[in-house]
């Protein structure tokens, strides 16, 4: 008699579950990745990834095994970071350029700074005002605009203002003739050329100081070249033009008030040298209405400058001349006054009876009495 099993059959498909893919049987509590895994590499290797080396990852960036592939050589290193610094100069070019401009800038302003003696400022003015347009075309262009056309405009418009910048200040930039620093100050001797001036030259003195007080001065003609000297005597700072002879003649002395002598006009009678100085008594609409002048003696090296005792305040001399008397050893000084070319007259005798000889001349009183 047979009997029969009524037993379900199990579904061993279902029952007997094989290993995954990657892993084998358990030994203890580890998982042990079976050999196809180990051959296949990292589960990340040749997929899509946000990682800064490449859009494909290698499976050795992953950790495993992949195909091994040497590393840059030095030179391809260098060359490399070459490329790419080019590149950022390239990027970045009209904002580097922007930046050396400013910087010639700041020079102009320390060797030739702003003052009431630049009244008509015209050149550094609109020079610093074309490059402050400039930058902002440039910030339109790179940062705020969007629109592919005016991006275009302004791109344009940026290259030729940065082009106009640059020939601007080649053209105008004063040129540093001398620097010096006496006394604790820093003189700069300068050429400065005016835009709107008929482009000429004229000499400029800027004074900074410790306190980084600055103050600027006209020191005479273009004709000639300049230099500064120090009179250890004195302690003064002062501006000479040599000549043809190669002889030293004062323009300006940086004193208190401060002396610009006439242009020019110098003698010498003995061991010493004459100089006529003038200043500005009063102006109106920057046309000086009332001139004062007087007479500086001077030793033959410029040093040790004094003030002979008178000063006369009137009319602009259009020239000066002086004389000395054979007899009396008496220097006389005449001024071409009046309408031009002037009359030629006598305004002081300087001497042992030192004496004015128009109204608006006076004697000064002075302690050390000096004689020619």
């Amino acid at each position: 008699m047979s009997v029969e099993c009524l037993c379900p059959i199990l579904n061993l498909s279902l029952a007997i579950r094989p290993p995954s893919v990657g892993y084998v049987a358990r030994h203890g509590s580890r998982r042990v990745p079976s050999f196809r895994a180990r051959q296949r590499g990292s589960p990340g290797a040749g997929n899509p990834h946000a990682g800064k080396y490449r859009e494909l990852t290698l499976s050795r960036q992953r950790g495993g095994r992949g195909i091994p592939s040497p590393l840059p050589s030095a030179s391809r290193l260098n060359k490399m970071s070459t490329n790419r610094f080019i590149r950022w100069v390239f990027d970045n070019f009209f904002i580097l350029l922007l930046t050396v401009y400013s910087l010639f800038y700041a020079r102009w302003f320390l060797i030739s700074p702003i003052d009431n003696y630049m009244r008509d400022l015209g050149t550094f003015a609109l020079g610093v005002r074309l490059l402050i347009f400039t930058v902002v075309v440039l910030t339109l262009w790179r940062v705020l605009v969007r629109h592919n056309t005016l991006r275009r405009v302004f791109s344009r418009i940026t290259i030729v203002s940065s082009a106009l910048t640059g020939v601007y200040l080649f053209s105008f930039m004063p040129q540093l003739e001398q620097v010096a620093s006496y006394n604790g100050s820093t003189y700069f001797l300068t050429y400065h050329r005016e835009f709107l001036d008929n482009g000429e030259y004229r000499p400029l003195l800027a004074k900074w100081d410790s306190e980084f007080h600055h103050s600027i001065s006209g020191v005479g003609e273009a004709c000639c070249t300049l230099r500064l000297t120090y009179d250890p005597l004195m302690q003064l700072v002062s501006v000479v033009q040599i000549g043809l002879e190669d002889t030293p003649i004062l323009t300006y002395t940086d004193a208190n008030p401060p002396r610009t002598y006439v242009f020019g006009t110098y003698a010498q009678f003995g061991q010493y040298w004459y100089y006529p100085s003038w200043n500005c008594a009063s102006s109106q609409n920057h046309n000086c209405q009332t001139y004062t002048y007087t007479v500086y003696r001077c030793t033959l090296e410029n040093t040790g400058c004094v003030q002979l005792p008178f000063q006369y305040s009137g009319e602009y001399a259009f020239d000066i001349a002086m004389s000395q008397d054979e007899h009396t050893n008496e220097i006389n000084v005449y001024f071409w006054i009046g309408d031009y070319p002037g009359v030629h007259t006598l305004i002081y005798t300087y001497g042992d009876n030192s004496r004015c000889h128009v109204a608006g001349c006076q004697l000064l009183a002075q302690a050390d009495k000096i004689s020619p």
